[in-house]
């Protein structure tokens, strides 16, 4: 972007449009000038590509391959897992189908509340699309079965469109050290407990607020941010 007086000139590097404003007479920039004023746009536009010699600036390149270097070329691994109902659930019982999944625990005072809201929200257009829903907990020890059914039933989730996930047949431990890997190796996305001073009650675990779009080859695709 670039000012001279009271005019304005924001040029898009994505698509190279380019708006003008009047900021004395159109200080929320509602009314783009730019056509009724094409030498005032053009002026600014050449003005603002010799600055950007001067400082020499590189421009923002969209990488194609982004997504392909980000997620795992073998898609989501194999899990064993137990559901609300008490139930084994593995990959291999959400293939066939696209689903969405998050990462959260319920004793979370934090960002999962928002999270879980979103997901609530999803559920009545997944189960249109025929998207299944899974929610993997960040805590297993603490998010049993019994306390999951709970969460699920406040959530008013359907148990054939969405799954609540959490420590398998194994140890705690080595279930949640399981889980843990598979958020950061197929998801790719962070998740650790606080420990000292940092552990606060609803702040335990440290884990992403984005939900992720995996295909029914069980392949993440995309990822969206649950708080915006």
């Amino acid at each position: 972007a670039i000012r001279e007086g009271d005019w304005k000139l924001i040029e898009s590097y994505e698509t190279g449009d380019y708006e003008l404003f009047n900021l004395r007479q159109d200080p929320e920039e509602k009314s783009n000038l730019a056509a009724k004023e094409p030498q005032r746009a053009l002026a600014l536009r050449q003005q603002l590509a010799r600055w950007r010699g001067t400082l020499r600036t590189n421009m923002p390149k969209r990488n194609a391959t982004y997504d392909k270097k980000f997620w795992p070329p073998f898609g989501v691994a194999d899990f064993v897992l137990v559901n609300e109902q008490g139930k084994q659930v593995t990959k291999a019982d959400l293939l066939g189908k696209p689903w969405i999944c998050c990462f959260v625990f319920t004793r979370c005072r934090f960002t999962c509340p928002r999270v879980f809201s979103q997901m609530q929200m999803l559920q009545k257009e997944c189960d249109k699309a025929g998207v299944r829903m899974v929610a993997f907990s960040v805590d297993p020890k603490n998010d049993t079965p019994a306390s999951l059914k709970l969460k699920a039933k406040e959530l008013g989730a359907k148990p054939e469109i969405w799954s609540f996930l959490t420590a398998g047949p194994k140890t705690l431990v080595e279930d949640k050290a399981a889980i843990y890997r598979l958020i950061e190796n197929s998801f790719r996305m962070p998740v650790s407990e606080y420990t000292g001073a940092d552990r606060k009650p609803g702040f335990q675990v440290l884990h992403s607020n984005n939900v992720v779009y995996v295909d029914a080859d069980g392949h993440p695709r995309a990822k969206f941010n649950a708080m915006d």
